[in-house]
């Protein structure tokens, strides 16, 4: 009976190593799935978060206009990407990242499509971003760095829920100052310039803003190429 309760007790024991060994194996490869999913996420929040820059400039007024960006690079020459209404009454702007201050000419402006370029020599305490464009995926999971309501860099995340008249929709949030922050998809590519909260209609009619709902400039159309042969 002794020797019959040593093999009883033995094969108890393989038959619940057995099941805990493919378990461990099936959570392992899960495990490195997650995990190539999160170190890519990973990568392209400190890529997003690396280039940001907040921008100012002074409309006709002489009001002083807050907006983000981002630092990029095109081929050998470094820009800021930001939306059009941010520098729209202005030839220069201030791009700043802590205690670093640059002027930047306003390359490119176009109010229509509310995108601007800034030209600058280069920061130090800013990661440029490739220029690498995607076009908008529904559904695509985005992100984006800026300076809402006077906010140090805050990363934002949201998806991509349709498009209207030209622009991009984004579920998300946005408030002031974020205007102009670099949308990049999970590849870290640019697929737009946040531009606008949507303002919706309430149910006695009056105006009301939908702040998780980011109308996004979609930057596939802008002709880099061009504006950097022209001005280089």
């Amino acid at each position: 009976m002794g020797v019959l309760r040593k093999l009883f007790v033995i094969i108890v024991f393989l038959l619940l190593a057995c099941p805990a060994y493919v378990e461990d194996g099936t959570v392992s490869s899960s495990s490195k799935e997650v995990q190539h999913v999160s170190i890519k996420r990973d990568n392209v929040l400190k890529k997003s978060r690396d280039a940001s820059v907040e921008v100012s400039s002074y409309d006709y007024y002489g009001n002083l206009v807050g907006g983000s960006g981002a630092y990029i690079k095109y081929k050998d020459s470094y820009f800021i990407l930001t939306a059009a209404h941010v520098v729209s009454d202005s030839s220069v702007a201030m791009v700043s990242y802590g205690k670093e201050k640059i002027i930047a000419e306003v390359l490119y402006c176009d109010e229509v499509s509310d995108i601007a370029l800034l030209s600058i020599e280069g920061m130090f305490t800013r990661v440029a971003l490739d220029w690498k464009v995607a076009p908008p995926e529904i559904g695509g999971r985005v992100l984006y760095t800026g300076f809402p309501n006077m906010y140090d860099n805050l990363t934002i995340e949201g998806y991509v829920s349709g498009t209207h008249s030209g622009r991009l929709i984004i579920h998300s949030y946005a408030w002031g100052g974020a205007s102009g922050s670099v949308v990049l998809d999970r590849r870290g590519r640019i697929v737009g310039v946040v531009s606008a909260i949507d303002i919706g209609q309430g149910v006695s009619g009056h105006a009301q803003l939908v702040e998780d709902l980011v109308v996004v400039v979609p930057v596939s159309e802008l002709k880099i190429k061009d504006l950097y042969d022209s001005s280089f």
